[in-house]
């Protein structure tokens, strides 16, 4: 899901229920959940056990705001949670579980093979290997926000003044400022030879014309629009403040909605062949035929916030600091070695 940037304590706007408690270090340990119980001293209900698709847990006890944006390639993980408030992207192997090693950034992306991440300085957009997290280099666009990149174009939307800045990354030019309507601009991917912004606020989703720099349509979609995907000839929309999803055809602006999840904001495609969209209580794949919900897996209530794909289905959890391994069973991608 190409998809959602923002400087990390906006970020923290996105789900209303994230926590914060505390607790272990950037060496985060892998810990499968299990049912525990105290003989001398009675105390809160033992946690559930995870269930068979919960494959691996990696906890991340030292996060004081959550575990948020993840992005997934190969044998690779890059989970976005914090270190006691600061920022940190953790580099995760995918097969094992086991964390390699962290740096300073927020707002992970995947464009054109490479991760993307702001900087600690809150003024720069960081390119990196997405095996080794190694910086291949830098730019410094006009400001920050939501945004995605075309070749040397950054197309970067935010709520103060309400505009999409399109940005000429190699003059360092603002090619154009194209007026938004109200709200917050909250993930914005180009698809169909066109850039389509998800406005919460205004519960449409902006399709922009690069051509003319102008949109050429404002498309209602559901009650907070969050996370887009593009795929099966469409752009999908979690609707963030009602359990629907959207699909919005490329060619005709037409909109399918399908009921039964959404209320968080993960989406991800799996090998193009199936989506999966983060629940209230896990996850949920869709028949992109049917439009309609294939199959559940559940779990408990929690604020499960993002997905991605990397050696299978990961989906991070705000509420408990953590992210977890699926096993969705047929289609689930299986091992791919380093």
């Amino acid at each position: 899901m190409p998809a959602l940037l923002a400087v990390f304590p906006l970020i923290l706007t996105a789900c209303s229920s994230a926590s914060t408690t505390s607790a272990p270090s950037a060496a985060a340990s892998v810990i499968v959940p299990t049912v525990t119980a105290s003989r001398s001293t009675p105390s809160k209900p033992p946690a559930p056990t995870a269930p068979a698709f919960i494959t691996t847990t990696i906890e991340f006890e030292n996060a004081a705001y959550g575990v948020y944006g993840l992005v997934g390639s190969g044998s690779r993980l890059w989970v976005e949670a914090d270190d006691a408030g600061v920022p940190r992207l953790y580099r995760v192997d995918a097969g094992t579980g086991k964390v390699l090693d962290d740096l300073e950034g927020s707002g992970p992306e995947q464009i054109g093979g490479d991760l993307w991440y702001a900087a600690a300085n809150g003024k720069d957009l960081v390119r990196a290997d997405i095996v080794t997290g190694k910086e291949l280099g830098r730019v410094t666009p006009p400001h920050l926000g939501a945004w995605t990149k075309v070749d040397e174009m950054f197309w970067i939307a935010t709520e103060s003044g309400n505009k999409l800045t399109r940005w000429d990354s190699s003059s360092g030019e603002v090619v154009s400022e194209i007026p938004l309507p109200v709200g917050e601009p909250k993930d914005v991917v180009a698809a169909g030879a066109a850039i389509w912004i998800a406005i919460d606020g205004s519960d449409v989703l902006v399709r922009v014309d690069p051509e003319t720099d102008t949109i050429a349509t404002e498309i209602e979609v559901g009650t907070r629009p969050h996370t887009l995907a593009a795929g099966f000839g469409s752009v999908w929309v979690v609707n963030h403040g009602e359990r629907s999803l959207a699909r919005v055809d490329l060619q005709t602006n037409a909109v399918t909605k399908i009921d039964g999840v959404g209320m968080n904001v993960g989406i991800a495609l799996l090998d193009d062949e199936l989506l999966v969209v983060t629940t209230p209580t896990g996850i949920a794949t869709i028949d992109t035929d049917a439009n309609r919900v294939e199959r559940a897996l559940e779990w408990a209530r929690r604020d499960y916030y993002a997905l991605a794909i990397a050696n299978g289905i990961w989906m991070s959890d705000v509420d408990k600091r953590a992210v977890y391994r699926i096993d969705a069973g047929p289609g689930t991608p299986g091992h791919v070695d380093p």
